[in-house]
């Protein structure tokens, strides 16, 4: 039985806020210009990257994490 409670609904809203440091990071390091490759470049690929990461945050959870025991 598949249920989603509001730790489903929200992860994918932090991961892509815990993703811009990391890609504006990568854009500033890597890039001529980090801003105009942010704007034409960063969105996309966050929003790419946040959407990759949901089924391996759940995969992850049924596999690996082991729930706490009561």
């Amino acid at each position: 039985m598949n249920t989603q409670t509001w730790h489903d609904i929200l992860r994918p809203f932090f991961g892509f806020v815990v993703l811009q440091p990391l890609l504006l990071l990568w854009m500033y390091l890597f890039t001529d210009d980090w801003v105009k490759s942010y704007h034409e470049v960063g969105w996309t690929l966050n929003i790419v990257c946040t959407i990759y990461l949901i089924p391996m945050y759940i995969w992850y959870e049924k596999h690996i994490l082991v729930p706490k025991e009561p």
